[in-house]
């Protein structure tokens, strides 16, 4: 290559002729179509990398129709809308699987629901990106691919969702008028597309628009971002419509760096500019080592951040204050990294993912530890944990490959499901989540290749309903409907001894608008019926009800017992008063309408005597 450069140098007049023949064959080929950079580089040192687009421009048509294409692979089969408990049913251990997830090169590091459970969103690591893949659960089918970040992605949160037929019990304490709202915002039903923000080792964290597919806000950082949460505006959800109720939920992200800081940032649509960087608002010291995670009590007013050496801080998010309530130093975990926090819906329970293999249930009032977790690894690595929508459960992934499952109220791990019905990975398990609305949970690892697991409890009919129901089940489902349901027992007790069959039964449970299936009626029948196939209306108030119920009903049954013979009591005495006096007035009827006997016998005599009297005429 050197002496063909340095004869080229020379120029033409030292060139030497060579006696070739060139061919050229000229021939239609197809037009590739317009394909657009993955990531498009924003900053200086970001690298553009992905699929490339030699035009380098999105024109108009290429936008719409791009648009157009997500908005049909959007598939918005919903799931469940309100969490498990409040439609009759309870939490089980997930024991079938429902779904393998195509991953990517490096599997999935992070998993996410939405927060009707319609949507899982899967930070996969390919070999250039990592991107966001989002699923529709129902289906199992890919939604839509976001183009993510340069480096792994830590964290992940959706945004809430606001739907149409919810805006009234939504807006209530907010100041909006529930007139105002109704209907508006779309057709009645209408599921408003949440936001995602995500939190990654490139600097940044990014708040999606799922229908743009497009981030609407990036959030610049000087060093790695673990984790991020949306917080909701200084009043809090605000708005008129479903839209601007669901802008204002995730108006502001909080962030937790590498860097021991906190930031707030602004990232609704009037404080981004042009060029998408979302305004920082406040910077928020107080760690002294890297924040590994962020959980918001959004109606407590309260924020909680765990950092690498096992302190816990919790800070006043009214108003965006940011003021720091307290600094939890727990000893057995002084030193040690905290990989992850998780509230209950309650928010009275925390739970603490530290890496000395053992999770930590601390109460959030007295901040002692109540309740230990233990068998799962997670010693070097980021491990993740989560907690079924009613309490019950605790679930986490494990260095093993692993995932494993917790009664909260034991401490003890759950033997509902054998060990080989559950998900397991043959390297790490990095996360796991609990679908909101659904006996669903979903797990990933981040090893080559490897899979995203959704499992699903799935369990015959017909044995459902030869199970009984446990006690506790009863009491969750009846709590506060004790007193509605004697009343309606008393009355379909139609001989009045107090038993009642399956048929009464079942009127007594659909009379309250209990949201439940003939399954779940006949399982709690069969667990409060005697030998006799029926139930005693009194051992069944005794046996379910809460510790004075009973004897509370029963005094109120008394009372208006009393009440009611008070209220007879005056219609007897004037039901016997009448009837005295029609005996009177009969009586004296009888006597005027019969005739005395000295007058009959006188009338009687009268016409022999005249007869006799003209004879002796």
């Amino acid at each position: 290559p050197w002496q063909g450069f340095q004869q080229w140098k020379a120029g033409p007049s030292q060139w030497k002729k060579y006696k070739s023949t060139i061919f050229v064959t000229v021939s239609a080929i197809e037009r590739p179509s317009n394909r657009s950079v993955a990531n498009r580089a924003l900053m200086p040192w970001e690298h553009e990398e992905g699929e490339e687009n030699t035009n380098f421009k999105r024109g108009d048509n290429d936008q719409a129709a791009r648009k157009s294409t997500q908005l049909d692979a959007l598939d918005k089969t919903r799931l469940g809308k309100k969490w498990i408990g409040a439609t009759g049913k309870w939490c089980r251990v997930p024991n079938t699987c429902m779904h393998k997830l195509e991953s990517d090169h490096r599997g999935c590091f992070v998993i996410s629901f939405s927060s009707f459970g319609t949507f899982l969103a899967c930070a996969v690591g390919g070999r250039q990106l990592y991107r966001i893949k989002v699923f529709n659960v129902a289906t199992g089918s890919l939604a839509m691919t976001l183009p993510g970040h340069h480096e792994i992605v830590y964290d992940m949160q959706w945004g809430t969702e606001i739907d149409d037929a919810e805006t009234e019990e939504n807006v209530m304490g907010t100041g909006a008028s529930p007139s105002k709202v109704e209907g508006a915002g779309g057709a009645a039903g209408e599921v408003l597309s949440p936001k995602l923000v995500t939190a990654s080792a490139d600097t940044t964290a990014k708040v999606w628009d799922i229908e743009k597919h497009d981030p609407v806000a990036v959030c610049h950082h000087p060093a790695y971002v673990y984790c991020a949460r949306f917080v909701p505006g200084p009043e809090g959800m605000r708005g008129e419509t479903p839209t601007e109720l669901a802008d204002s939920a995730s108006s502001f992200v909080i962030t937790g760096c590498y860097d021991h800081h906190l930031r707030l940032w602004n990232v609704s649509a009037d404080a981004v500019g042009e060029s998408g960087a979302a305004q920082i608002v406040k910077v928020i010291s107080g760690h002294k080592s890297h924040i590994n995670s962020i959980v918001v009590n959004t109606s407590a007013g309260k924020a909680f951040s765990a950092d690498g050496i096992g302190v816990i801080r919790v800070w006043s998010i009214t108003k965006h204050a940011f003021d720091a309530v307290k600094e939890v130093n727990e000893p057995e975990v002084k030193g040690d990294a905290l990989n992850c926090l998780v509230l209950d819906k309650t928010g009275k329970r925390l739970f603490v993912l530290a890496r000395d293999n053992c999770i930590r249930m601390l109460d959030t009032d007295s901040w002692k530890v109540t309740q230990r977790f233990s068998g799962l690894r997670c010693m070097n690595h980021q491990i993740r944990c989560d907690v079924s929508p009613d309490g019950k459960f605790l679930m986490s992934g494990s260095e093993d490959g692993q995932v494993f499952v917790w009664n909260v109220e034991t401490g003890e791990q759950d033997t509902s499901v054998s060990r080989d019905r559950l998900p397991r990975f043959g390297s790490m398990c990095s996360d796991v989540a609990w679908n909101p609305a659904e006996r669903i949970v979903a797990c990933c690892s981040f090893s080559r290749k490897q899979p995203v697991l959704v499992y699903k409890h799935e369990r015959d009919t017909d044995n459902l309903a030869n199970d009984e129901i446990t006690e506790e089940e009863a009491r969750e489902v009846l709590q506060g409907k004790f007193s509605e349901l004697a009343e309606a027992f008393r009355r379909l007790d139609k001989n009045g001894d107090g038993k009642l069959q399956l048929d009464e039964f079942r009127s007594g449970m659909i009379s309250l608008e209990m949201d439940m299936s003939d399954v779940q009626i006949l399982r709690m029948f069969k667990a409060a019926a005697g030998p006799n196939d029926e139930i005693d209306r009194d051992e069944f108030i005794k046996r379910f009800a809460p510790t004075g119920t009973f004897q509370k009903i029963k005094t109120n049954e008394n009372i208006e017992r009393a009440r009611q013979a008070r209220l007879d009591q005056p219609k007897q005495r004037r039901s016997a008063v009448m009837g005295l006096l029609d005996e009177l007035d009969g009586g004296k009827k009888k006597d005027a309408d019969t005739p005395k006997k000295d007058e009959r016998k006188s009338e009687d005599e009268s016409p022999k005597k005249r007869t006799l009297a003209r004879k002796n005429r």
